[in-house]
Formats: structure tokens, C-alpha cells, sequence
């Protein structure tokens, strides 16, 4: 009996002592002086991200002009070289243009292209303008660049103006003058390098006499025959005595249509139908164009009219022009709208 009561206590004491309440848990920061228990920290980890723009983003490249070089003179017909420079910063981002093209438009006529097949942080270019017509040219440099988007598509225009002067010889000064009549003519030779579009050709000139006359005056372009002009025509031009004017000026002899001239030399003949009075041709002493042989003179009459001979006694005023209407421009905007390809309407087609 004795064992069972002590069995019984010693059972009710061992439950009492495994139920009794154990002291809460310490949370919060540690006081000053005490030690924490250290807790296992897990870092998050990320591929470390590169240099970046805004938002994060990467930095996209760019393309862009540095200096541009035109010409300071430049006479239509003749080619001309435009030099510029073409700056590209390849930013950060993975995808890069990897060639870029340089455009030079006049209006919505593409005049030349150069491709830049590797880009480095500096490329120079160098693009052929030859002007066909004697008018202020409002042109366009355009940089299209290929494999990427670029930070900023608006320096990639350059806007310039280049006004083209006539091709020949002026120089009003001094008071020489060249009689022009039915036996006496005058002949100024030209060598061309390159082909030119003439439309026009203007004289500096002026009439002896007041009243009305009916007879013509001739500005003929011959091609060279053995140092001479030729007896054929590739271009004459005529205006009556009537329309000229009284004081020295610039009369032009037009065309309906452009004549082009091939690499060569030719004669510009001045000649007239009347004995009197003749037409007065300014002229420059002391001074040659092109060659000394350039100028030739034929005093005589019919049958031996055009018995050309060199001389020094200087050179008359003449021009070569080929006016024609500006093409319309569709680059107002700096970077949109972009030129339409070079098959659109050319107006240059229609003369």
C-alpha cells in the first residue's frame, strides 16, 4: 500500500512540474550591452546592371554631323566636292548601328550618296555636287544610320545653301566695243571639262542706233573644227535689233528647250544680218579667256564671209545659263517628314 501512495506522488509532482508556464520570449531590439542571437540573413542576388540612361535604360547611340566644308564659288555645270564629318558615340545599349549612309538631297531629288561601311567614333565623307541649273540650291545632308535606333534622329540633318554663278566670262569695265554687222563677226572659243546643260546665253551688249530696225541678231554655239568654228550649228539663238537695248546690259537668248554640250571645245559666234548699224559688243582689252587662240574675228564678205583669223584685241562678255524651276522641298521638318525617293516627279524631266 505504502508503494502505491509513494508511486502516486512521485507521478502527480512529475506532472505539475512539466506544466508550469515557461518565461515569454525576448523580441525587438537588443539593449545596449546585451547579446542577440544571431539570425540567418539570406541576400537577394541580381546580374549587376552596366551604365544606364534614364529610367535605367540603356544609353542609345547617336549619330550626328561635325564640320561640313561647301565650296565658296561654284559655277553650274562643274562638279564640286562637299566634305563633311560624321560623329557617332555608340552609347550602351547591346544593339549599335553598324553602317550608317550619308544622303545629299536637293528638294526631293537624292543628288549623291556615300556609304560609311564600318562607323568610327569620326568618319569623313566626301560627296560630288555638280549644279545644272544657275539658281540658289537650299540642299540637305542626311545621315541614315542601320541596325539600331539612335538617341536623337534630329542632328541628323545639315541644312546649306549654295547659289551656282554662270559659266564665262564677265567684266563690264572699260569702254572696248566690238561692231557686229552682216561682214564683220566675232568668235570666243570654250573648252568643257565636263557636260553642260545651256538653255540661255546673254551677251553685254547694246544697239548703235535709236530707231526701229527689222533685222536679227544671231548668239550661235559651233562645235571646233581644226582650231575654228565649224560651219554647223549645235545651238543658235536670235533676238531682233528692235528688243536691244539703247544703254549696255546683259539681253538674254533663250531656248524652249536645254541643249547639252559634251566634253569639248566650241565657239560662241556673235553675227548679225545688217550692214548698218551694227550691234556694239562690250569687250575687255589686254585679257584672254581660256586661250589666246580662244578669240578669232572674220571681216569680209560673202563668198569669203567667215575667214576667221586670231586675235589679241580682247575678249567679249558672255554667260551660259540654264534657269529652271527650284524642285520643292519636303525636308521642313529636321527629321521627319523624309525626302521621297529620287523616281518621284523631277521637274527637271519636263524641259
Amino acid at each position: 500500500m505504502k508503494v502505491l501512495i509513494f508511486v502516486g506522488l512521485f507521478a502527480l509532482l512529475l506532472f505539475f512540474g512539466c506544466t508550469q508556464p515557461q518565461p515569454p520570449a525576448v523580441t525587438g531590439t537588443p539593449i545596449s550591452g546585451t547579446t542577440a542571437t544571431p539570425s540567418t540573413v539570406v541576400q537577394a542576388t541580381s546580374t549587376p546592371a552596366g551604365p544606364t540612361g534614364p529610367a535605367g535604360e540603356c544609353a542609345k547611340a547617336d549619330l550626328k554631323f561635325g564640320d561640313v566644308t561647301i565650296p565658296e564659288l561654284v559655277v553650274y555645270g562643274s562638279s564640286n566636292d562637299i566634305s563633311a564629318e560624321v560623329l557617332f558615340d555608340k552609347g550602351t545599349c547591346q544593339t549599335v548601328p553598324s553602317s550608317a549612309m550619308v544622303e545629299l538631297y536637293d528638294g526631293k531629288r537624292k543628288l549623291a550618296s556615300v556609304a560609311i561601311a564600318a562607323l568610327l567614333d569620326k568618319n569623313p565623307v566626301k560627296l560630288k555636287f555638280k549644279p545644272e541649273t544657275t539658281r540658289k540650291y537650299n540642299l540637305l545632308l542626311r545621315i541614315l544610320g542601320t541596325g539600331a535606333e539612335e538617341a536623337d534622329a534630329a542632328n541628323n540633318d545639315h541644312l546649306f545653301s549654295i547659289t551656282a554663278d554662270p559659266y564665262g566670262f564677265s567684266d563690264v569695265s572699260g569702254n572696248l566695243k566690238f561692231d557686229i554687222n552682216s561682214v564683220a563677226l566675232r568668235s570666243q572659243a570654250f573648252e568643257l571639262k565636263e557636260s553642260r546643260d545651256i538653255k540661255e546665253i546673254q551677251l553685254y551688249l547694246r544697239k548703235s542706233a535709236t530707231g526701229y530696225e527689222i533685222f536679227d541678231v544671231y548668239a550661235e554655239i559651233r562645235p571646233d573644227a581644226a582650231g575654228k568654228p565649224s560651219g554647223s550649228n549645235t545651238l543658235s539663238l536670235t533676238t531682233g535689233y528692235s528688243t536691244l537695248p539703247p544703254e549696255w546690259g546683259w539681253v538674254k537668248f533663250s531656248a524652249n528647250r536645254k541643249t547639252t554640250l559634251q566634253p569639248g571645245i566650241y565657239w560662241l559666234v556673235v553675227r548679225s544680218l545688217s550692214m548698218q548699224p551694227p550691234v556694239q559688243l562690250h569687250a575687255v582689252a589686254n585679257t584672254t579667256f581660256g586661250k589666246p587662240e580662244f578669240s578669232m574675228r572674220s571681216d569680209g564678205a560673202a563668198p569669203n564671209l567667215e575667214s576667221w583669223k586670231t586675235h589679241s584685241e580682247g575678249v567679249f562678255n558672255f554667260r551660259f545659263t540654264n534657269d529652271e524651276p527650284e524642285p520643292l522641298a519636303d525636308y521642313s521638318q529636321t527629321s521627319s517628314p523624309r525626302p521621297k525617293p529620287s523616281s518621284d516627279f523631277d521637274p527637271y524631266s519636263a524641259v
